[in-house]
């Protein structure tokens, strides 16, 4: 029995255990279950009424790759080495935490509280924090690229030879000057366009068109008693120009962060019904995120020869045929291998996505992803 690797005594209502190492503080049936399999795990915490305790529990090694560890309390737990890629952290204590070359790749790391805890040489590349706490930590070498970072603190921490290129840091300062930024979009300003609170909604019938945030028309609210980003989208539908720009700056973020997003190399936009429309700001929304990216700019790849309705005034006209008899592809040569990203600032019914895509197929492309800033959800009556 000496020889076993972990050998248990339990003491204090089934909470303390002894182990060769010392003592920590454990919800037995937890710790087994994780140590074992993740999804029976995930399936019995689903139903736990009250939060789980995994403090200071040896959890280094071991491979936690999507395992739900939301509102966990992992106090001074070790994870060094460990695989957490595409876990929930969401709201989990993970002070003292030893992370030391952990994998945390693509995990959500929402409201977390990692002060003070270790992540040197972790990867924690295209992570997303919203309102994280990073304060004293310690990040030398630790890899965060193309993470999204909203609101996170990392007050006094050490990120010493860091990489966070291509990250998305929105109101979120780095400390250390010894830092690779390199392509990384840093936003602070308070009139940056505020990301939704909704995660990116996938279209169920079309695996290749999400939209980032929804939208309910009503146009006789003023701006005032509207959400910051439907008020967001009035103000670039009316050309502001800080608007555009930042918009342009979200999008760019979004390709780089999104592990689907992140393999193109070309954007286009839907054309503007109107055919004598020479002001869309779709079109400047897109440029701006072609400058930042690097992405080819194909705003001119898609062209309306004739105005066609628009979608909302009659569901009938609500089809596929009307744009693809109003648009036409300028340039299919240049078009031809390419993994293009197709955006627009609404989804309605979806029509002109299926017809641009269509095209843009048919022309010799060899992928299409489309992205909206919103879906439009029908108005209650």
């Amino acid at each position: 029995m000496r020889a076993c690797q972990h050998r248990y005594t339990v003491a204090q209502s089934c909470k303390k255990f002894k182990t060769q190492k010392g003592s920590f503080l454990l919800d037995e049936r937890a710790y087994e279950l994780l140590r074992t399999s993740v999804k029976r795990f995930n399936e019995w915490k689903a139903n736990q009424p009250t939060a789980v305790e995994l403090v200071e529990a040896p959890l280094a090694g071991l491979s936690l790759a999507k395992a739900d560890l939301s509102q966990v309390n992992m106090k001074g737990a070790d994870l060094s080495g460990a695989d957490l890629s595409g876990a929930n952290l969401t709201g989990a204590v993970m002070y003292r935490v030893k992370a030391a070359g952990a994998l945390l790749l693509r995990c959500r790391l929402d409201e977390v509280y990692a002060a003070e805890s270790d992540f040197t040489a972790a990867d924690l590349s295209q992570a997303r924090a919203t309102s994280a706490n990073f304060s004293r930590a310690l990040l030398q070498r630790a890899r965060l690229d193309h993470a999204r970072l909203l609101d996170v603190r990392f007050d006094e921490a050490d990120l010493s030879e860091a990489s966070l290129v291509g990250a998305l840091l929105v109101r979120t300062a780095i400390p250390s000057n010894d830092v690779n930024m390199r392509d990384a979009v840093i936003e602070n300003g308070s009139r940056t366009p505020r990301l939704p609170s909704v995660d990116f909604q996938w279209i169920a019938e079309d695996a290749m068109t999400f939209a980032i945030g929804q939208w309910t028309p009503r146009p006789e609210l003023p701006d005032e008693k509207v959400s910051t980003f439907v008020r967001n989208l009035r103000k670039m539908a009316r050309g502001d120009d800080e608007t555009i720009k930042g918009f342009g700056k979200l999008i760019a973020g979004l390709v780089r962060s999104h592990h689907r997003l992140s393999v193109c190399d070309s954007i286009v936009c839907v054309p503007s019904s109107n055919a004598e429309k020479t002001d869309d700001p779709v079109k400047a929304v897109v440029s701006e995120a072609s400058r930042i990216t690097g992405l080819r700019d194909g705003t001119n790849w898609l062209i309306r020869h004739k105005s066609a309705m628009p979608s909302g005034l009659l569901s009938l006209f609500s089809d596929e045929g009307k744009h693809l008899d109003t648009i036409r592809v300028a340039h299919p040569e240049v078009v031809e291998g390419r993994t293009v990203l197709l955006f627009d600032d609404f989804l309605d019914t979806g029509c002109s996505f299926r017809a641009c895509r269509h095209l843009l197929l048919a022309a010799g492309a060899k992928q299409v992803f489309c992205v909206a800033l919103a879906r439009r959800l029908p108005r209650e009556v």
